[in-house]
């Protein structure tokens, strides 16, 4: 079964960085530029997961993902931040996001994720 992630990130060449590297792990890639479109593209892509970046255009990734959340419980959300701080962590979990991603060393986080990720939803899906 193939793993399904959406990208909520404006930058279109760090979500063509982010893409590689989930592809790398034979996932399957929905990328989406603000929060509108990713709102309305979800229900069509119904990812495993979604990585949504604190800065999106038109809102932020804690409102995206509460947003999300509220429409879809079941979707699951990493966040991608410059910073990283224990208020940033407290609101992150209160909006439902899984985990943090901090940009600083986002790439080699995603291919220790991606692997870990992408590892037990093969082994989910297999039970």
């Amino acid at each position: 079964m193939t793993t399904k992630v959406m990208i909520i990130e404006e930058n279109a060449s760090l979500s063509s960085m982010i893409r590689s590297v989930l592809e790398l792990g034979h996932a399957e890639v929905a990328e989406a530029r603000n929060a509108a479109q990713a709102l309305g593209l979800y229900g069509s892509v119904r990812p495993d997961w979604v990585i949504v970046d604190m800065d999106v255009s038109g809102s932020d990734g804690l409102t995206v993902t509460d947003r999300l959340k509220r429409l879809h419980p079941e979707a699951k959300v990493m966040l991608v931040t410059d910073l990283d701080s224990l208020t940033l962590r407290r609101k992150a979990r209160q909006a439902g996001v899984e985990g943090i991603l901090v940009k600083e060393t986002l790439f080699a986080d995603l291919q220790r994720t991606n692997f870990m990720l992408l590892g037990n939803l093969r082994k989910d899906s297999t039970e």
